[in-house]
């Protein structure tokens, strides 16, 4: 697992600085509030800051434009994924 997490100096909340999104969903995990996030996308492992980030944000992670591409998100049915034994191969 490459989620890295680092305890408070001061005895706080342990924080998490990066999360692997592709890996929670192997998982089955919902993704916990991070620093940073590790995305895939076309096969490249980027990371971006927001837990939110726009298309045109991950386009321009992977050098491409918004204009010329569009985003298509693509989730498999979970019981289909566990059959399988492949989460996150589909795409």
């Amino acid at each position: 697992m490459e989620n890295q997490v680092v305890s408070g100096s001061d005895g706080s909340v342990p924080v998490i600085e990066l999360v692997d999104v592709l890996e929670c969903a192997e998982r089955d995990e919902e993704v916990p509030h991070a620093r940073e996030y590790r995305v895939h996308i076309d096969g490249e492992k980027v990371t971006v800051d927001t837990a939110y980030p726009t298309g045109e944000l991950l386009l321009s992670k992977v050098g491409k434009r918004p204009c010329a591409f569009e985003l298509i998100e693509e989730f498999v049915p979970r019981e289909l994924c566990r059959r399988a034994g492949r989460c996150g191969q589909f795409a």
